[in-house]
């Protein structure tokens, strides 16, 4: 949708590029976006550093693909987040965020825009990239977890690092359930684009 950013798979060519746009916090938190891979206890358990090494090791895999970077003139400005539901332990086990049903879909878990990119479209390029590897893959469907808002205003980050509504909206995700899920005093939804 978006031409002026370019979108590609993590793999260990561009892994450098991962630790740029992270930065030494590792996206938020320390997470390197292994809050929904790993169980609660083994999250809680494990330090920045070993999230870092989880994510370089899912990265450093030929067969699986945990997410996409995006690039303005060359640099890295965007992170989309995805797996299986399937193998993403504290997600498929969630008691907040129930399964819809029982089909292997791809989870969208994570966004994460360096800060002079925010709201110009990033999310948007990274979202439609993700849509065409899933139907690359044959998923037949796409899961996420946004926050209920269906404008981008200015918002912390880190309550919408799911996402939020109008963005999957606008690529004919549905909702089909509520969740237990907050963030930001914002109710999570649980929305699905169908690719079968």
């Amino acid at each position: 949708m978006s031409p002026k950013y370019s979108v590609t798979a993590a793999n260990r060519k561009n892994w450098d590029d991962l630790l740029e746009l992270f930065g030494r916090s590792g996206a938020y938190w320390g997470c390197w976006c292994m809050y929904w891979r790993f169980s609660s206890k083994e999250f809680n358990q494990t330090k920045s550093d070993n999230h870092k090494i989880s994510l370089q090791v899912l990265v450093d895999q030929q067969d699986y693909v945990p997410g996409m970077l995006a690039y303005k003139d060359q640099r890295p400005v965007g992170w989309i987040g995805f797996g299986p539901r399937s193998k993403l332990e504290r997600l498929n086990r969630s008691r907040v965020i129930s399964k819809f049903d029982e089909q292997e879909v791809l989870s969208v878990i994570c966004f994460f825009i360096h800060k002079k990119h925010r709201n110009a479209g990033v999310a948007t390029s990274l979202l439609n990239r993700t849509i065409d590897y899933a139907k690359r893959n044959n998923f037949p469907a796409i899961e996420a977890y946004p926050i209920n808002l269906e404008a981008e205003v200015d918002i912390d980050p880190t309550h919408a690092f799911m996402g939020i509504t109008s963005l999957f909206s606008k690529f004919g995700f549905e909702e089909v359930s509520k969740t237990k899920s907050t963030a930001g005093g914002r109710q999570r939804v649980v929305m699905r684009l169908n690719l079968s």
